[in-house]
């Protein structure tokens, strides 16, 4: 059984539960802006650095570095959200009783089903730049509460509205979309889950 909920999606065996994700229009446009924006401030390091290396300008020194930091920092930004996991992201053996959450492309975390005893749901406020608005920043993150009091961090579920036109439609959205998962889970790991954050 496959239940489809967006860019996301869940497969139901007799054996194994799979949560699958795939990146949305406004994912890979989120990228694309983040590896624009840091190739821009990597050029503007090097011009800097190159500027004040030849004529020995400290200011320009000083902006290179500056701005050579600014590269680090957007630069990481923008390689997770490229390298950001596709796919099966999320599996339940039902068989070994193991959960595996895939954190990178690289690294698969795993933990025992019977370890868990809650799903935790919050949701992020819409984030308005400027006086009359422009930005929001809405997501909900999936957590798991484990027996010992760890809160392990399973997935963020962000909008796929390309174009921003109503907040509150951002918000119920997300929240709807993370609420079915949020559900289907449940349905599955049989826990007690909460919410928190915004409520549509």
């Amino acid at each position: 059984m496959t239940k489809r909920f967006d860019n996301f999606r869940i497969t139901d065996t007799p054996t194994s539960v799979g949560l699958i994700f795939y990146k949305s229009l406004k994912d890979w446009l989120d990228t694309l802006r983040s590896l624009v924006l840091w190739g821009a401030v990597a050029w503007l390091a090097y011009f800097c650095l190159r500027s004040g290396l030849k004529d020995m300008k400290w200011l320009y020194l000083l902006l290179g570095a500056v701005f050579a930091f600014g590269t680090i920092l957007l630069g990481r930004g923008a390689l997770a959200r490229l390298f950001k996991p596709m796919g099966q992201i999320l599996t339940i053996d039902k068989l070994t009783g193991i959960l595996s959450i895939r954190r990178t492309i690289f690294r698969t975390l795993t933990y025992d089903i019977n370890e868990i005893i809650g799903l935790l749901v919050t949701g992020a406020p819409t984030k308005r730049f400027g006086k009359d608005g422009g930005g929001t920043a809405a997501h909900c993150t999936i957590q798991l509460r484990m027996k010992g009091g760890e809160v392990i961090h399973l997935l963020d579920v962000n909008t796929n509205m390309v174009v921003d036109l109503d907040s509150r439609a951002v918000e119920s959205e997300v929240y709807i979309r993370a609420k079915k998962i949020t559900m289907e889970l449940n349905r599955i790991l049989k826990v007690k889950y909460t919410w928190e954050g915004f409520k549509c």
